[in-house]
């Protein structure tokens, strides 16, 4: 009778858990007929990238940033038909999300030059400001929609 090496066991074991993904990760397993353009959820998957996985999670996050620009250019033909005295302060509001986009946009580079020493603390960062981003975003989308001209 053969004995397996425990060590070479072990290792083949590991190596076939390591490979697996459950399927809640894998943005492939998505069924077709469920919506991804749920920004929370789109945002928390950027929790999922591994450092291996870092042109992926610049591409996600170079997509969800045009749809907020996107979504932005509608928010300022909706300012249009605000009264004039909550123009300005729209405009204002639309204005610091778009920088506050730009400035996210600015740190885009961060992520091809982050090292794997980097990348946990990076990712969380860029995570947490797209999520105030867009949170930001729903606000303004909340207070000018109480403010456009019946």
């Amino acid at each position: 009778m053969k004995f397996i090496n425990p060590a070479l066991f072990c290792l083949a074991v590991w190596v076939g858990i390591a490979g697996c993904k459950p399927a809640h990760m894998d943005p492939a397993a998505t069924p077709p007929d469920q919506p991804k353009n749920d920004l929370k959820q789109a945002a928390s998957d950027l929790k999922e990238y591994s450092f291996s996985q870092k042109g992926e999670f610049a591409e996600t996050l170079r997509l969800q940033l045009v749809e907020i620009a996107n979504e932005l250019d509608q928010l300022a033909g909706q300012i249009e038909k605000t009264s004039e005295s909550a123009r300005a302060d729209a405009k204002l509001r639309l204005q610091t999300l778009r920088t506050r986009a730009d400035k996210l946009t600015g740190k885009m580079g961060a992520v091809r030059e982050a090292s794997e020493a980097t990348w946990s603390d990076l990712k969380t960062g860029l995570n947490a400001e797209l999520l105030e981003l867009k949170d930001g975003f729903r606000q303004v989308r909340a207070w000018l929609s109480d403010k456009v001209a019946p």
